[in-house]
């Protein structure tokens, strides 16, 4: 904290007018309020694991179909669940690179399988290499990898994957930026 000048006096001292301090003044205690949810979000959401999120929002209906209704709530309780694991906007970025290449190049369901589960692998040695900080995010790409191949592969549901991925991407954007 520092000293608190009263506004008269800062008024005398400053171009600014008294509503400009004022609306200052608000938006400072609006940020620090907007500070106190963030942090609350992230100890409920330390206090469970990315299965259970998933299982709350019931993304993935019968373990094939995906339920858009809670996509978008669901890709940002998965950003803060990363941010409280310290987990980078660039890396999720890299892995959501990874991911979109795939979807524009494949040819052939096996193909597909091999290059997802190669990316898995890849997820999980860098975790051991502590380049990853979280084993939520390798959590989170098993659950997505696994349901898209549980049953029949349909296009569609990759399409899907992709486009829950491309969500956490913008929240993470905003969420895990140094705002």
């Amino acid at each position: 904290m520092g000293i608190k000048i009263p506004l008269d006096v800062m008024m005398k001292i400053s171009w600014k007018s008294k509503e400009e301090f004022e609306n200052e003044e608000k938006v400072k205690e609006q940020n620090k309020k907007n500070e106190q949810k963030e942090r609350k979000k992230i100890e409920e959401l330390n206090k469970i694991n990315i299965n259970e999120l998933y299982n709350k929002y019931d993304l993935y209906i019968s373990n094939k179909k995906i339920n858009s209704e809670y996509f978008s709530e669901l890709s940002k309780d998965l950003v803060y669940k990363f941010k409280s694991e310290n987990l980078t906007s660039t890396k999720l970025r890299e892995y959501y690179n990874s991911i979109n290449n795939l979807y524009n190049s494949y040819n052939d369901e096996n193909e597909l399988k091999i290059n997802l589960f190669m990316i898995l692998a890849k997820a999980n040695y860098d975790y051991w290499r502590k380049k990853i900080a979280t084993k939520s995010f390798i959590n989170f790409l098993e659950i997505n990898i696994s349901n898209l191949f549980n049953k029949d592969f349909e296009k569609e549901n990759f399409t899907i994957f992709k486009k829950h991925f491309e969500t956490v991407i913008a929240y993470a954007k905003w969420v895990l930026s140094d705002k």
